[in-house]
């Protein structure tokens, strides 16, 4: 019991008591009162004041989602269903633009693009429950194609189009697909996987091996279609992939609920208005590339600007020509347009807002303040998972807030964990040790199945990959808890801030970056070495940098031969930007891979004998980490 509560319980015991003894109802109050000011009840009375508008705004909201959702299962309706009123509402009005061209959609012309989609693989005898794979960079076309699809009951698999070879088969292969949709600009990394039995459609060209997407499109019509697929709002509309803690990516089930609650949700809480542009270059593979901005662009028909790449160096001309009012970053982002040189077009664009994650707090206020951003909007969430936090107060740092005064309206909670093995610490009852305010601890989200926003859906493929995902007995005996992967600290008024993230995984560049992963992949080039891949800060960078421990004991390990497999085999964003060479690596007694003082000595050339190396970008090259450049990276004067 917090301190809130023994004071509130100790306070009206004492009341009660008065009042039992013939004091009267006046004299019990204030026994009460006193009391509960005494034992320390003020600091509680102070945060309410504090923090009780933050609730409101969102209860309020939560209200509101909760009750489309209702109606979503009653009707059985999807997220397509949820469109075509939109399309309805604001047939004419521009949907998406393309900054990077002149194309402009208007939501009919999206609709009646879903709508050939729908047709095409209807008569291709496709059924609900199969899927078809999206491999492309951003485009109008690509969200059509996956609100088609699922207007005839299709699951969209969205695949990274950083993925390569083995990585990019896997992903491929993961999502057992009928299909896949590919631009040519990646043609080439799809037909050297040579896979059979499924179907190829190039959605902007002739590609051996595949088939005309537009070709077949044109015999089909556009008119809506007599009978749409009336889902289970739990069922999947999209698969997005996730690199999780181990292993290669693995694709979580995003259902039609989800997909809702995460763009609707944003919206209110955002407050977005119907005649706001949003600028939104994330990838459209990734959930904030497209469950959220098309969320709330389906939520309240506006629209988004996109382009097939994000540009640092066109951001703030593209803003300021698109008239936007509002952008979607990730931390990544903000770094980037930090580093460009000044220019008056950053100060004299139309936005109001921006709002994403990762954004570093010791850059938030420069950030905000250079750019003249009069509000920042962090959120923090992971695909699957159910513990997500919205930061819609503008408090500096914070990733998201829960109330502080009824925080089961939102169950997620901080628990302690054991840094070397990775398990949650327990009391002697067997329950877990929940963090205090101001304590680091794993952020974890109380699962229920029956309600869709507490639900975790998981993995397709093997249970145990969703079930490394859950932790028990964190409250009560028997109850479930998704387990966020990430280190995060709440301060007394139930704000949250990031700290790091646990395990093996990583972030860099914006993406996650799974150790295993890299680690299978290095020792298969060089011929089942033993490597230890993990995180190192870099200074002025966001997330950590990768850093690969090669074991080798005679120096023959080739670095130009390595460099040129590790670009067709590992995306950009997971290639170690560092690596360590010595005799052998350590194991634990189970043998697991010994990182804990790997990751404290870094690339610190002071502290490590052994021969160290680090990715030159402009050279694209790795080469010795000399003291004088260990010293420019501390400076912050070499890219990475």
């Amino acid at each position: 019991m917090d301190s809130f509560s023994r004071s509130f319980w100790l306070g009206l015991g004492v009341g009660s008591t008065t009042f039992a003894l013939g004091g009267g109802t006046l004299a019990a109050l204030v026994a009460f009162a006193g009391l509960y000011l005494v034992s320390g009840g003020w600091k509680f009375w102070r945060i309410v004041i504090k923090t009780l508008p933050r609730d409101l705004r969102g209860a309020s909201v939560l209200v509101k989602v909760k009750r489309h959702l209702a109606k979503m299962k009653a009707e059985r309706l999807g997220v397509h269903h949820w469109f075509v009123d939109t399309v309805e509402k604001y047939p004419n009005k521009i949907a998406i633009a393309c900054a990077d061209s002149s194309e402009r959609w208007t939501f009919r012309q999206l609709d009646d693009y879903a709508n050939r989609i729908a047709r095409l693989f209807r008569s291709l005898d496709f059924h609900p429950g199969d899927v078809v794979c999206i491999f492309m960079e951003n485009t109008p076309q690509y969200p059509a194609i996956y609100l088609g699809l699922a207007k005839i009951g299709v699951v969209s698999s969205l695949i990274n189009y950083n993925l390569r070879s083995d990585s990019l088969a896997h992903c491929i292969a993961a999502s057992s697909p009928k299909a896949v949709i590919f631009t040519s600009s990646l043609a080439r990394h799809v037909i050297e996987l040579n896979i059979h039995d499924i179907l190829f459609f190039c959605l902007d060209g002739n590609v051996s091996g595949s088939e005309s997407l537009d070709a077949r499109l044109a015999s089909h019509g556009s008119a809506p279609l007599p009978m749409m697929h009336s889902p289970d709002p739990e069922e999947t509309v999209v698969y997005i992939f996730t690199s999780g803690t181990t292993g290669l990516p693995k694709p979580a089930r995003i259902s039609h609920n989800r997909f809702y609650y995460f763009g609707s949700g944003m919206a209110l809480l955002q407050q977005f208005r119907h005649d706001d542009i949003i600028y939104a270059t994330l990838p459209m593979y990734h959930s904030n590339g497209s469950c959220v901005p098309m969320g709330v662009m389906i939520q309240l028909g506006l629209t988004l600007v996109v382009r097939k790449k994000f540009s640092a160096s066109r951001f703030w001309d593209e803003c300021y020509e698109q008239k936007c009012s509002v952008f979607l970053y990730i931390g990544e982002i903000c770094r980037f347009l930090l580093a460009q040189p000044s220019k008056p077009v950053e100060k004299q664009h139309r936005i109001r807002k921006c709002f994403g994650n990762g954004l570093q707090r010791s850059l938030w206020v420069e950030f905000q303040q250079r750019f003249n951003i009069p509000e920042v909007c962090e959120f923090y969430g992971s695909t699957e998972g159910n513990a997500s936090l919205v930061n819609y107060t503008g408090k500096v740092g914070s990733i998201g807030a829960t109330s502080a005064i009824a925080p089961n309206v939102h169950p997620v909670c901080l628990i302690k964990r054991d840094d070397e093995t990775g398990q949650p610490l327990r009391h002697p009852n067997g329950l877990c040790v929940i963090c205090p305010p101001g304590e680091p601890g794993e952020l974890v989200g109380l699962m229920k199945n029956n309600d869709p926003l507490r639900r975790f859906d998981g993995y397709i493929g093997k249970k145990e990959l969703t079930n490394k995902k859950i932790v028990h007995d964190v409250q009560k005996k028997g109850d479930s808890w998704f387990l966020s992967g990430d280190v995060l600290v709440q301060d007394e008024e139930a704000f949250f801030y990031f700290v790091d993230r646990t395990g093996d995984t990583f972030r860099w560049r914006g993406e996650n970056v799974s150790t295993s992963e890299v680690e299978t992949t290095i020792s298969k080039l060089l011929g089942k070495r033993d490597v230890a891949v993990y995180g190192v800060d870099v200074a002025g960078t966001e997330g950590k940098a990768g850093m690969a421990l090669i074991a080798t004991d005679r120096g023959d390990v080739d670095l130009d031969q390595l460099n040129r497999d590790l670009e067709t085999a590992l995306p950009g964003y997971a290639r170690p930007m560092f690596l360590r060479l010595r005799p052998t690596v350590e194991f634990t007694g189970t043998f697991k891979l010994k990182k804990t003082d790997l990751k404290r000595e870094g690339y610190d050339v002071n502290k490590i004998k052994d021969s160290l190396f680090y990715f030159n970008l402009t050279s694209r090259a790795y080469e010795i980490l000399t003291h004088d450049v260990y010293e420019r990276i501390q400076a912050k004067q070499v890219r990475f």
